[in-house]
């Protein structure tokens, strides 16, 4: 299969300078839009037209990521030429992701217990209250739900891990029958390298929907609702960072190599992460690096990438340990 896309510079500027480009500007003009809100020279409507191009551009995300998910994972598979080594790739990616997603809720609450990032926050009387929320599944049902009754509504509806266990039980059916299936294999990576394609346009959009993004957030709320959280905001960032600090230690003590050209050679993707809180939006960048920058192969990168966008989230479940 083809490289997995690379992105072209603009104005001669790298992806992740034009992401952080994006967000100062975001900044500066959501600013100056919320000083023209409040004194009535802007229509407050305005920042509606802002927040559109963020969401444009994870609307166009969404679009094709369950099809990449899909064909990537298959790719992945098919490409692993022993049955071993699959299991092996499988079994290891899987108990590292439930580990380290262990440790961020771990992580979340620990800090969440010591700092008290609630305290002193007044909410106010007129807001509505809060939606009752429906109790966790259990195990049996979380299992049953894995398994999709119809895999085109799954992909309609994201259901992203329904996608991927369908996904690689098709890898694997077709693994097993390698020598009738070769024409099929050939079309998938076709069909994955259209994908990438498709990708690779929509994540040029990405500093557009970062401005986007943050000038309607400033234009909106401006700072005075991040203030107002700031220890929460201080808290979740810095839990963020000491997981990826703990992906450091990971890599030097399982790797044995050193972690600062992983953090280096990652920015951009922990950038664009960073600024469009998607780990969707960051999964074809993701794999860019992983592949020609950190030298890992491509079988393994197409199915341990998509496989990890759909069950590993760490900054969620830091997130959810903390609030």
């Amino acid at each position: 299969m083809h490289d997995t896309p690379t992105t072209p510079k603009i104005f001669g500027l790298t992806m992740l300078q034009q992401i952080v480009l994006a967000i100062i500007l975001g900044i500066a003009v959501g600013y100056c839009l919320k000083i023209g809100i409040e004194n009535g020279s802007v229509d407050k409507d305005i920042t509606g037209y802002f927040s559109g191009l963020g969401t444009i551009f994870i609307k166009l995300i969404k679009m094709v990521v369950a099809p990449l998910i899909f064909f990537a994972l298959i790719a992945g598979i098919t490409s692993l030429t022993e049955a071993k080594h699959f299991k092996f790739i499988a079994i290891k990616g899987t108990f590292a992701y439930l580990t380290t997603a262990a440790l961020a809720v771990v992580l979340g609450l620990c800090l969440a217990t010591l700092a008290e990032p609630g305290v002193g926050v007044i909410i106010g009387e007129d807001l509505a209250p809060l939606p009752q929320t429906a109790p966790p599944p259990g195990v049996g049902e979380f299992l049953m739900h894995l398994i999709p009754s119809n895999i085109i509504n799954a992909m309609a509806e994201d259901h992203y891990l329904q996608i991927v266990v369908f996904a690689i039980f098709t890898g694997i059916v077709m693994n097993n029958i390698r020598g009738k299936t070769q024409m099929v294999k050939e079309l998938n990576m076709q069909l994955a390298h259209i994908t990438f394609k498709m990708i690779e346009w929509i994540v040029m959009l990405a500093p557009l929907a970062v401005f986007g993004f943050l000038a309607a957030m400033v234009g909106t709320t401006g700072f005075d609702a991040i203030i107002s959280l700031l220890k929460l905001v201080i808290l979740v960032i810095t839990a963020c960072f000491l997981q990826i600090a703990f992906f450091g230690f990971l890599i030097f003590a399982f790797g044995k190599l050193s972690p600062i050209p992983f953090y280096k050679k990652m920015l951009t993707t922990q950038v664009m992460a960073f600024s469009t809180s998607s780990s969707k939006a960051t999964l074809t960048t993701a794999m860019r690096e992983l592949q020609d920058k950190m030298g890992v192969s491509q079988s393994t990168s197409n199915f341990m990438m998509p496989l990890g966008a759909s069950i590993n989230m760490d900054g969620t479940a830091i997130y959810l340990g903390i609030t």
